[in-house]
C-alpha cells in the first residue's frame, strides 16, 4: 500500500469532496480513510471515489449530482402520473 494525497467523492452530495493529505491506497485504487463516525476508526472507500487531483473529483461529484437530477424528476414524473386507487376489502 502507497500513502497519496487523495479525494475522496463518496459522500459528495452530502458531505462534500473531502481532502485527506495522507491515505493508504491500495494496488485496486481501493482507500482506508479516517473516520471518527466508525468505532474502529477508519472506513472502507472504494476506487471509484477516490481521485488524486481535485479536478477528477470535481469530475465525479458534478456526474454524481446530474445522475441524482435524473433520478428525481423520474421519480417525480411517476409521481404525477399516479393514480390513487380504492381498494373494497
Amino acid at each position: 500500500m502507497k500513502t497519496k494525497h487523495v479525494w475522496i467523492t463518496q459522500y459528495a452530495l452530502t458531505r462534500g469532496i473531502e481532502e485527506y493529505q495522507s491515505v493508504e491506497v491500495d494496488g485496486s485504487g481501493n482507500a482506508s480513510v479516517p473516520d471518527g463516525n466508525t468505532s474502529w476508526g477508519n472506513r472502507f472507500v472504494r476506487a471509484v471515489h477516490v481521485h488524486f487531483s481535485l479536478a477528477d473529483a470535481q469530475k465525479r461529484a458534478e456526474k454524481m449530482r446530474r445522475a441524482k437530477i435524473d433520478l428525481l424528476n423520474r421519480q417525480t414524473t411517476k409521481l404525477i402520473h399516479l393514480q390513487i386507487k380504492v381498494v373494497q376489502r
